[in-house]
């Protein structure tokens, strides 16, 4: 028998395997994990759908889903007959599927879409948000909750007995993989799992929580076409590059300003308003090209749409639940408007009142060619809303301020995240100016008043805008889209437009611009602006603008989206012609000009200083108080021959640097 030593040098005995008990269960190992399975399915679905009677209905309109869902679970479960520690394989397993199922039921009461894997690997970005969703009692019960779990764990790794294992029982488990393995084939061939979901939230409500959550975990990127191969591709950039080579005298500055969460309400069917909240919109929508602009998230997803955009790539095509920006961008460059319009001797600039981090943008950005990226770190002037999300407002100065920065015509995606969620019910945090009266459906009537006091202000940022480009000497051509309805229990049915994703976009200009209203998917936005701009740049581009009319578009689009990202980049001749660019963080730079240094404060002076700049001593982070744009002070003392550097966190996490000041005796504070 081993001994296992102790912490004195003594050795003490492991624990002894004990045959395994003679019971019903143990005797019919797969019966065993197949009830598990229903129980922890029918719990699973009963928290997903905050409903028990909903998780009823649900095992009995869709049996064959739910008992795919129960084998799912159970092939799970099935592990545990291959480890001594049965139970305790089978305590983790339990504790792993109810907690993401308790997540889940937490997580449906701040959006409407379910979990899915992605959302785990978003945890970092996600804690810089969730003072806004949670109270601090709230976030200690939850931290309490994981803590007890994790306990739970270790007790039972600790106290539970180890069994011998039967080979009878551990050929359970390849046979029960074999099962799923054998049921997902069927399913798909009959058409019961389908290729795409276009709807996370009725993919989840019609095929269980069980199979959506493990297909977001395994189905990532885009999966190569049938016909995929250098000969078809070929074809493809033949056909679109045909008639191409647009040219235009006017290379006018282009502006993409993305609205959070911003859309009409008079689109809700039923809904009487005092006033319209959105009327600059609205003007703009009946005066300048506009169209239905369809996206493909719903209650948040943001920057799915953002990527689309950008891209002129559709979400569609890539996993179910995917954020492009969580996986493939993060190392790999790709074409975009920003790329395609650098050819023509453009500047590119990201503009976003938000944290750099969310998202993964201060990294993302880069490989999307963008020159500069400003976001909340850099600004000065920010105004919060009683939900302690930035205003818009301040996006209008430093949108001029990118298009002053060069002596080239600029492309700018200005991001604004006033009207995010999650909007308060219990009591208005402000007088709202705009009596919203009875709210169709389950929308709480707080909750929106509250949200329409926000689309307001941002309704007069664009206004703003608007007005500041019409006295801008250069040309300029703006478009201004929501990125997707706002997280409310609205349905198909509640709308005019007939659809959750359906959104508006409109194009403003400075110039004389003839085109017709026209409804677009949001991946061909861009392309459709840079027709009306007169250029073709990137093989994307010309797809939508040359090839869309064609019966197969979109799989050519597909095609070149694999061979971009995934495949061997034979739409390039072989050789990716972007690399990521050396983005600049701000527009303006931050950068220190001299320091008073005593014994236990340190003085910092410099320019565009903001309430995220952090001054280091020999790389260490001290503590700083902002005292304003060209002075910070920090809780430090300095010598002769240390170092001063200035950085601009995120969310605890450094995004640039300044040059560092050497400290001498021209520094040092007289005694």
């Amino acid at each position: 028998m081993k001994k296992q030593p102790r912490r004195d040098g003594t050795r003490r005995e492991r624990t002894p395997l004990r045959p395994l008990p003679d019971t019903f269960l143990n005797r019919w190992p797969i019966l065993a994990m197949l009830l598990r399975g229903v129980i922890i399915d029918f719990v699973l679905e009963s928290l997903c759908r905050h409903s028990v009677v909903k998780a009823l209905s649900f095992v009995v309109t869709a049996p064959h889903m739910f008992l795919y869902n129960v084998l799912i679970i159970a092939m799970t479960y099935s592990f545990s007959l291959l480890a001594t520690r049965r139970l305790f394989v089978e305590i983790v397993v339990t504790v792993v599927w109810l907690g993401l199922g308790i997540a889940d039921f937490i997580l449906l009461f701040f959006r409407t879409t379910p979990l899915s894997f992605i959302d785990l690997t978003l945890i970092p970005s996600v804690k810089s948000i969730a003072y806004h969703y949670l109270s601090i009692a709230a976030m200690v019960f939850i931290v309490i909750g994981v803590v007890g779990l994790i306990t739970l764990i270790v007790i039972g790794l600790l106290r539970t007995n180890r069994y011998a294992i039967r080979f009878s029982h551990a050929i359970c488990m390849p046979v029960c993989a074999l099962m799923v393995f054998l049921t997902t084939v069927f399913f798909s061939r009959a058409g019961i799992l389908p290729q795409h979901y276009d709807n996370l939230i009725s993919a989840y409500a019609e095929n269980g929580f069980a199979y959506c959550f493990a297909r977001t975990l395994l189905d990532q990127g885009i999966s190569q076409p049938d016909d995929y191969g250098e000969k078809s591709v070929e074809e493809i950039v033949e056909e679109i590059s045909a008639g191409g080579g647009k040219k235009t005298g006017i290379r006018p500055n282009i502006i993409l300003v993305q609205l959070e969460s911003f859309f009409d309400p008079a689109h809700l069917n039923g809904l009487e308003l005092e006033e319209n909240p959105v009327p600059i919109f609205a003007h703009l929508r009946e005066n300048y090209p506009s169209g239905r602009l369809t996206v493909p998230v719903f209650g948040g997803g943001t920057v799915n749409t953002e990527f689309e955009i950008l891209t002129g790539m559709s979400i569609r095509d890539f996993g179910a639940g995917e954020y492009p920006y969580h996986t493939v961008l993060l190392d790999r460059p790709c074409e975009s408007i920003c790329y395609n319009l650098k050819e023509e001797g453009y500047s590119a600039h990201a503009i976003h009142n938000n944290t750099a981090v969310f998202y993964n943008r201060y990294k993302v950005y880069a490989n999307l060619g963008f020159d500069t990226f400003t976001s909340m770190e850099y600004m000065n002037g920010l105004e919060l809303n009683p939900t302690g999300w930035a205003k818009d407002n301040v996006l209008t100065g430093y949108i001029l301020t990118a298009l002053a920065s060069t002596d080239t015509p600029d492309v700018v995606m200005a991001v604004s995240v006033q009207p995010h969620g999650s909007y308060p019910d219990d009591e208005l945090p402000d007088p709202t100016p705009i009596d919203t009266g009875t709210v169709p459906g389950d929308v709480p009537g707080n909750a929106f008043a509250y949200y329409v006091s926000q689309i307001k202000e941002t309704d007069a940022f664009v206004g703003e805008l608007v007005e500041a480009l019409s006295q801008f000497s250069e040309p300029t051509i703006a478009v201004f889209y929501g990125d997707h309805l706002p997280n409310f229990a609205i349905t198909d049915d509640m709308l005019d437009t007939g659809s959750i994703f359906a959104n508006e976009y409109v194009i403003w200009s400075n110039f004389d611009v003839d085109v017709p209203d026209r409804d677009l998917n949001a991946w061909q936005l861009s392309a459709y602006v840079m027709d009306i701009a007169g250029f073709d740049n990137g093989m994307i581009t010309r797809l939508h603008q040359h090839f869309s009319e064609s019966s197969n578009y979109e799989d050519a689009l597909k095609m070149l989206e694999y061979d971009m990202l995934y495949g061997d980049q034979s739409v390039y001749k072989g050789e990716l012609p972007y690399r990521p660019t050396d983005i600049r963080m701000g527009l303006r730079e931050i950068r220190i000009t001299g320091a008073r240094c005593g014994e236990k404060l340190l003085s910092v002076y410099g320019e565009n200083f903001t309430k995220s700049s952090s001054v280091c001593l020999n790389g260490a982070s001290c503590y700083t108080e902002f005292v304003s744009p060209t002075e910070l002070l920090a809780v430090a003392g300095a010598r002769e021959g240390d170092q001063i550097t200035v950085q601009q966190v995120s969310e605890g996490i450094s995004v640039s640097q300044t040059e560092p000041l050497t400290v001498d005796e021209t520094h040092m504070a007289k005694q």
